[in-house]
């Protein structure tokens, strides 16, 4: 997705940015942001309100300090100030993220509609202190979802959006935990029959192309944090890891029984390409899909794989 210039973003003001590069996406009915600002100016800021609700998050950051303002002339206390903090700002409430001699700042920021929380977040959401801005917070479980979300802004591909919709989902049950200081008291349960089975056939259903953990959620009558907890409490795994493995699984088949080239089969399964499909793959076996494809064949055929030459066989017979 191409850069766009710090003149494009919605920003109601900023000073001392020369630059920001910014790669936005959206999941989940959320505008998700990865920004780089670069600044040579000693002071630089830039109000984060709008009309929606912004959750930042602080990824990195070269030199100098940074964090959240209710004022330009008044710093707010903080005990530490290095990277991997977050703050909320309610819509139309002004903030600003103001740095000092920071040459570049890495950021995330989601933006939503507030009315978005009780889909995502249901029973899980307490209220009150959501309508005030809060100062610097550090979570590692919202860090490092912002850092995943960032990673998807930058390399995403289409069938990501599982993905992307359930990082969104466990920032947002993280963030909201940590501003109201409660936690749901509901024990965590699977999904009961008919919700495990309809959510499994929507998802086998919609192994190539474009899958919603907002809609398969729906199915189920299900917030979707409520409705991702309950399906890897049920069947082990989250959702996109759950389809992930579904989709792996089919490409091995396919490849064992038959000369398909590895890029077909990448498309077969719902990957945008074979770099893709190759990273995926490995990640979930531990090899590529080209070797898998000669070891699965061999082992179909009754064959014992041939022993490949270690360099310690070389050694002892020069001796």
């Amino acid at each position: 997705m191409p850069l766009v210039t710090a003149a494009d973003l919605p920003y109601r003001s900023k000073f001392g940015n020369d630059r920001v590069d910014s790669t936005p996406r959206r999941w989940a009915g959320a505008l998700v942001q990865y920004n780089e600002w670069h600044s040579t100016a000693k002071k630089a800021w830039a109000d984060l309100s709008c009309d929606q609700v912004n959750l930042v998050v602080i990824l990195g950051r070269q030199g100098g300090t940074c964090g959240p303002r209710f004022s330009l002339k008044k710093p707010m206390p903080a005990d530490r100030n290095d990277p991997g903090f977050f703050f909320w700002i309610p819509a139309n409430l002004t903030v600003y993220g103001f740095s000092e001699e920071a040459r570049m700042l890495r950021e995330l920021q989601v933006r939503f509609d507030a009315e978005r929380l009780m889909p995502i977040l249901g029973d899980e959401i307490f209220g009150g202190k959501l309508n005030m801005p809060t100062p610097s917070i550090y979570d590692d479980r919202v860090a490092k979802c912002a850092s995943m979300l960032a990673d998807c802004c930058i390399e995403g591909q289409d069938e990501d959006q599982l993905f992307g919709e359930s990082l969104i989902t466990a920032l947002l049950a993280a963030a909201v935990q940590d501003i109201t200081g409660k936690v749901s008291e509901r024990q965590v349960s699977g999904l009961v029959p008919w919700q495990l089975r309809i959510a499994k056939e929507y998802l086998q259903k919609h192994l190539v192309g474009e899958v919603s953990l907002e809609e398969v959620a729906g199915l189920t009558k299900l917030s979707l944090s409520r409705f991702a907890r309950g399906f890897k409490t049920s069947t082990g795994l989250p959702p996109y890891k759950w389809l992930l493995k579904e989709r792996i699984q089919r490409a091995q088949a396919l490849m064992a029984a038959t000369a398909t080239p590895i890029a077909e089969v990448a498309t077969m399964v719902g990957f945008a390409d074979q770099s893709h499909f190759t990273k995926a793959f490995r990640r979930v076996t531990g090899t590529t899909p080209r070797y898998w494809r000669t070891d699965g064949r061999t082992m179909q055929s009754g064959q014992v794989p041939r022993r490949r030459r270690q360099p310690t066989d070389v050694v002892r017979r020069t001796r």
